[in-house]
């Protein structure tokens, strides 16, 4: 093999790898809910629970033809909280919006074997679909 062939495959593997790296780091599941995420709603509510905007936000993911977002909520997260919001785009838009007026973030869950591999975790924080990393990571 001539060494620029040899040098291009090198470089075109390293580029699929760091290409690769971000996905890699996802489940099926949580690289299908990103995807849910994609979907596009139209929310308007008035002094709901937070929980029946999450319910029709998997209204709006079920019309577009895919299983509904599952939904965790961390310590300190009430899906009892009334909400009043209008707002549209796409899922995660609308959630980024709607989660910043109460100081929430969400992460998708990417835990091969877990329970809720690929359920969205609402908690408290300004994360936006992936753990917030540490300073020594």
């Amino acid at each position: 093999m001539s060494r620029s062939l040899l040098t291009a495959a090198l470089v075109a593997l390293s580029a699929s790898v760091l290409v690769a790296d971000g996905a890699a780091k996802d489940t099926p599941a949580a690289a299908a809910t990103r995807k849910k995420l994609k979907t596009k709603v139209k929310i308007d509510v008035k002094n709901e629970f937070f929980r029946e905007v999450l319910a029709e936000i998997n209204e709006y993911v079920e019309e577009a033809g895919h299983t509904p977002i599952g939904w965790k909520y961390d310590l300190g997260v009430s899906m009892n909280t009334r909400v009043t919001f209008k707002g549209e785009g796409t899922v995660e838009e609308v959630l980024d919006k709607l989660l910043k007026i109460r100081e929430l973030g969400y992460i998708v869950i990417s835990k091969p074997g877990d329970r809720y591999d690929g359920w969205i975790l609402i908690k408290m924080g300004k994360e936006r679909g992936y753990p917030e990393k540490k300073k020594d990571e």
